[in-house]
């Protein structure tokens, strides 16, 4: 089975998501052993693509994967609401400290959330570029003070 470059670079960044001392998750959701199952990765790229479960030789791996992937979403949500209706999170750290495609999914759904929430895209927002990142000063660059 032939995985893209891509595919595994997400596959890998919701693996680093996971903690070595998290549980497995419960029993209605862990994976059972199949010997002559395929590899925990490839079990995932079908899973990801098809929506269906193979079996696979390494359950514990893939349990990882399938737990990335949802930690993966919750941070993607948490970003996008931080960014777009509190302001704690800005565009530059968001492009500093995650992969660029990671930052994508962030900055589409703050996109989706501030339409759906004003009727409208901020500028920032549609940008994905806010004052984190100006990097000329205005022309005037006198303090005025009242």
């Amino acid at each position: 089975m032939k995985i893209s470059d891509t595919a595994k670079e997400k596959y890998a960044w919701y693996l680093s998501l996971c903690r070595e001392d998290e549980p497995r998750p419960l029993l209605s959701e862990r994976i059972e052993l199949d010997t002559n199952g395929v590899s925990a990765i490839e079990a995932f790229h079908v899973f990801e693509s098809t929506g269906k479960m193979p079996g696979t030789h390494e359950p514990i791996l893939l349990e990882k994967y399938v737990q990335g992937k949802k930690w993966h979403g919750v941070t993607v949500e948490m970003c996008a609401d931080s960014f777009e209706n509190d302001r704690t999170l800005v565009s530059r750290e968001i492009k500093e400290n995650y992969p660029p495609w990671v930052a994508n999914e962030i900055f589409s759904l703050a996109a989706r959330m501030c339409q759906e929430k004003h009727g409208f895209v901020f500028s920032f927002i549609r940008n994905k570029e806010d004052f984190s990142e100006n990097k000329t000063l205005p022309d005037d660059k006198r303090l005025i003070l009242d």
